[in-house]
């Protein structure tokens, strides 16, 4: 209302509404004036303040040193568009929160119970808070989660924990049988969803059951993981190594039985598998076990040969596949002498014309004694058969010829064996016989069969035998410890010294059942032992002997000898690999049923004696005890055949010779020049 006498309008509008006003003033002459208006009244406004909701979160735990799963906070504002920036205190220590996500990660350090509060402030300054407890513990309490998951803005967070089934193997082509994973979850009445990753080939998961089925296809190591996530999109995962291989099997042969010094007939190697879905039809094959005498072909897995040690022996017969998974078969293998008498030398060394040879023939069985004779075909010119002994001997004559033959064995009842044998006769010629080296390695020497001596690096020549006439070939050279001097040795035993090189005897006058086929000097130099392919050692100076003069039981020739590094004892190895020890020499192994067994030349000690190597014809270098092999000559084409090999003074390195003067250096050994 208005003041008639002021023109004062007040009160208290109660309709809201515009209104068109008029006010007029009179005087007290009766003029009048008017002014007009509108005036709008409207509905009071309530001012609302924003709100900020932080979504609770339950009880938690970790476990010490683990990385937890990144936990993701979430908020609500009354305000639209709103952006919010996060803080906490009270976090175990090892974790923090991301100010602009309200993210939390790390790695709990400490353990222990942990208030916490999480606050997220929104940009009008408005804040909201939550708290828990956080606990960190040093081991699970009972089956383990999976780190606190990510919680939704509508539920408490929930823990969902996957069963671990270990590590799997399967075959490459069958179907496996199922494996179901389980899980369980902290919320009641939750429901899982399931998958997987690194699965191997031809293998999947069923989402709703966990079931994982199928055919692998591709053999391997896989790195599997399974996770189950449940319906409010919490998760845990679980982790394995799934491998697999293909299926090799093996077609067993079954027991086999076989005379001594008969060559079997082959025996055919068959086995099956399946890789990667497909049919294998080519293996790599092994064997160990085998009878002396017999190997197996590694691209074919026939195994043939000729025993010539009897014995029961337990033999592994394995394929390869190209993926490296194998299959093996176990057997019984009986070799046993023959019934009655028997001729148990198996086979004869070959000789080299214009030299002395000298070879044993051996019988079993019936009653002794026995008498000996060639009754098909005839000996290399220059050798005779002793009918009481056995032993083909003599000088094979300039012009010899390989030859077969027959010979017969009666013993005192009037009871015969024969055997075929073929003695092959390799023509005269100057060839290298054997290297020896200076002990600091810094040069050395090679021998030839004439006894002609060459120097390298450092080496000095101290004489040769080559301006004589020798009745036997030189078939070694020995250096001093001090590398002033040398020795060469002849097939007859004969010793010929040069330098600081003392002699203190030889064979070379008396009966040998056998050729000298090393020598070996002592520590001080003071002596030295020879030794025939029959095994006889001979000793001179201050060399002990540590066997009788008899053969080892070898059915193959002794070809080399190596002392201990004390001198107190010593190896001889045979050509088929097979080493005997004496002394304080210890056994380390030998090369029995390699590939290389036909055809070992000699054997190397390493420098303190706890191992040695063995040297083939074709190069192949294996060693034994602390014996590391450097390298061989096995995949070069040699022209020659390799002869010996001498070590380093360290251990480190060796050379092989060849008996065309070939070098060839390996580990720490220096390369001087060579007559190849």
């Amino acid at each position: 209302s208005i003041d008639a006498a002021t023109g004062l309008v007040t009160g208290t509008p109660t309709t809201p509404g515009p209104y068109s006003v008029t006010l007029t003033a009179t005087d007290s002459s009766g003029a009048m004036g008017a002014a007009n208006f509108t005036w709008a009244i409207t509905t009071p406004v309530t001012p609302v303040t924003p709100a900020v909701t932080v979504a609770a979160q339950g009880p938690s735990w970790n476990l010490i040193g683990t990385a937890i799963t990144p936990l993701a906070l979430m908020a609500r504002d009354t305000e639209a568009g709103a952006t919010f920036t996060w803080s906490a205190t009270g976090l175990p220590a090892g974790l923090s929160i991301a100010p602009s996500t309200g993210t939390v990660s790390g790695t709990p350090t400490t353990a222990g119970a942990y208030p916490v509060t999480f606050t997220a402030t929104d940009n009008l300054g408005v804040s909201g808070s939550a708290s828990f407890t956080w606990t960190i513990t040093s081991s699970a309490p009972g089956p383990t989660p999976s780190p606190s998951p990510s919680p939704s803005p509508s539920s408490q967070s929930s823990t969902v924990s996957v069963a671990n089934p270990g590590n799997q193997s399967d075959f490459s082509g069958p179907t496996i049988a199922a494996l179901v994973i389980t899980a369980s979850d902290t919320r009641p009445g939750a429901t899982i969803t399931w998958s997987a990753t690194g699965l191997p080939t031809g293998l999947s998961i069923a989402p709703g059951t966990g079931a994982i089925t199928g055919m692998p296809t591709t053999t391997g190591a896989y790195a599997v993981s399974v996770t189950a996530t449940d319906n409010a999109g919490f998760a845990g995962s679980a982790s394995f190594t799934w491998t697999i291989t293909s299926t090799v099997t093996v077609t067993n042969p079954g027991a086999r039985s076989n005379l001594l010094g008969l060559a079997i007939v082959p025996l055919a190697s068959t086995a099956t598998g399946t890789a990667s879905g497909t049919a294998v039809t080519w293996f790599t094959w092994s064997a160990t076990g085998l009878p002396s005498g017999l190997s197996v072909n590694a691209a074919t897995g026939t195994i043939t040969g000729t025993p010539d040690l009897a014995g029961a022996y337990t033999v592994a017969l394995t394929a390869t596949d190209s993926s490296g998974s194998t299959g093996t078969a176990g057997f019984a293998w009986t070799i046993t002498r023959a019934a009655g008498l028997f001729v148990a030398t198996i086979s004869l060394a070959p000789g080299e014309a214009r030299t002395a040879y000298s070879q044993t023939l051996a019988a079993s069985g019936g009653a002794a004694p026995y008498s000996w004779s060639v009754t098909t075909g005839s000996l290399p010119g220059g050798l005779s058969l002793k009918a009481v002994t056995g032993t083909i001997s003599g000088r094979l004559a300039p012009g010899a010829k390989t030859t077969t033959f027959a010979v017969t064995v009666t013993d005192s009842s009037g009871q015969t064996a024969s055997r075929s044998y073929t003695i092959t006769v390799i023509a005269a010629s100057v060839r290298t016989a054997m290297m020896a080296a200076l002990p600091d390695g810094k040069g050395y020497w090679l021998a030839s069969t004439d006894g002609a001596v060459r120097s390298f690096g450092a080496a000095v020549l101290y004489g040769s035998m080559s301006d004589r006439r020798l009745a036997d070939p030189v078939v070694g050279i020995i250096s001093t410890p001090d590398g002033l001097g040398y020795w060469l040795v002849a097939s007859d035993g004969g010793v010929f010294n040069f330098g600081d090189a003392h002699f203190y005897g030889s064979t070379g006058g008396d009966h040998l059942t056998g050729p000298i086929v090393a020598m070996v000097s002592t520590a001080d130099a003071k002596g030295y032992w020879l030794v025939s392919s029959v095994g006889q050692v001979f000793n001179f100076g201050d060399a002990r002997s540590y066997a009788a003069k008899a053969a080892p039981r070898s059915p193959r020739p002794i070809v080399g000898m190596v002392a201990t590094a004390d001198a107190k004892g010593y190896w001889l190895v045979a050509s088929g690999g097979a080493v005997f020890s004496f002394g304080d020499a210890h056994f380390y192994g030998s090369a029995g049923n390699s590939a290389s067994a036909q055809s070992i030349v000699g054997v190397v000690a390493t420098a303190d004696g706890k191992g040695y190597w063995l040297v083939a014809s074709n190069g192949h270098v294996l060693g034994f005890g602390d014996a590391h092999l450097y390298g061989s000559a096995t995949n070069m084409h040699l022209a020659r055949p390799i002869v010996g090999m001498v070590a380093t003074a360290d251990g480190k390195g060796y050379w092989l010779v060849a008996n065309d003067g070939g070098i060839f250096t390996y580990g720490d050994a220096t390369f001087y020049g060579s007559e190849a």
